[in-house]
């Protein structure tokens, strides 16, 4: 009697539309984030799962069991890290310009709307980055700094 195997597939639902770049890794990590949760893999990347075995027990041609080591990789928590330490040069400095960016926006000729839009977008990027403003009062400070007396 022939024996059965179970294949199981992983994969991500192909949502992430960036990909990493060396000046998007931020946008890039709030995409891949869900996806990676949503499939389940999240405490792989976090530490809270343990690593996956390094050795596991294969079956040769004659049926004896033989263990067989998988080559060491990383886990994902230190992958991750790796990443992020790589891009924090970067990202920092994206931080550093957004928040310059909220500090010498001007309403100018765009409608307040428009311009209320404008800094909402930035206080939502510095967000995304891990660095949002403490509260909305100073995001309301950065927009009535640079209005004019209109």
């Amino acid at each position: 009697m022939a024996s059965s195997a179970t294949t199981v597939t992983f994969g991500l639902s192909g949502q992430v539309t960036e990909k990493l770049s060396n000046t998007n890794f931020i946008l890039w990590r709030t995409q891949i984030t869900p996806e990676i949760r949503g499939a389940g893999f999240f405490g792989y990347i976090d530490g809270t799962n343990p690593e996956l075995a390094k050795q596991v027990v294969i079956k040769d041609k004659d049926g004896r069991r033989r263990p067989s080591q998988i080559p060491f990789t990383p886990s994902g928590s230190k992958k991750i890290s790796r990443l992020a330490s790589m891009f924090s040069s970067q990202s920092l400095s994206r931080v550093n310009n957004i928040r310059i960016a909220l500090a010498n926006a001007q309403k100018g000729t765009q409608s307040v709307a428009t311009y209320f839009a404008h800094m909402r977008s930035l206080a939502d990027e510095l967000a995304a980055a891990g660095k949002p403003l403490q509260d909305d009062s100073e995001l309301i400070s950065y927009i009535l700094a640079r209005l004019d007396m209109e």
